[in-house]
């Protein structure tokens, strides 16, 4: 039961985290269409960390504290509110005495649903998290990545090992 809430309150959390500013996302570079590439993942965390359960609880997106408040103070030098506000949060459970999940946050707060989101497909992109998946007890070497360019917005939807989605991001749509 506490699953289906949970994936009710991301879907509709989900319906308010698009970001329509085109000319910030919809960039004519990025080649038209889907590519898809694997990326690498951090092989150690320190405990405690932070984490970030996929919805069917198969993995968990694995984040050192030192990332995530590294993360949160560059974008909150660059002026992002939501950031100064995560970071606020974040910094009265400093230092971890155990691992937390990041969605506690997003309950917390749930306009903080969007920019944890983007803070995490950040993370992944730049390397900086593991994905643990709890059917093996392992982390995972690499994720896949897929990214659609389309003429009027782009996603990107990471694949845990059995290719089912652990991170959807849809970045923009135009106007």
């Amino acid at each position: 039961m506490l699953i289906h809430c949970r994936l009710l309150l991301v879907s509709i959390l989900a319906a308010f985290s698009v970001d329509s500013r085109a000319s910030d996302c919809l960039d004519p570079a990025i080649p038209h269409g889907t590519t898809q590439s694997t990326v690498q993942l951090a092989t150690k965390i320190p405990s405690p960390y932070f984490y970030y359960r996929s919805f069917d609880d198969d993995f968990a997106i694995l984040v050192a504290p030192q990332v995530v408040t590294n993360f949160l103070e560059s974008a909150s030098a660059k002026g992002n509110h939501d950031a100064e506000k995560l970071l606020a949060a974040v910094r009265k459970d400093m230092p971890l005495t155990q691992s937390i999940d990041l969605f506690r946050y997003v309950l917390a707060d749930y306009y903080r649903f969007s920019f944890v989101q983007r803070m995490l497909v950040e993370l992944l992109n730049q390397h900086k998290v593991s994905v643990f998946d709890a059917e093996t007890g392992e982390l995972q070497q690499s994720v896949a990545l897929k990214i659609e360019n389309l003429s009027r917005a782009r996603s990107r939807t990471f694949y845990d090992s059995n290719r089912s989605v652990l991170l959807y991001s849809l970045d923009c749509v135009e106007d």
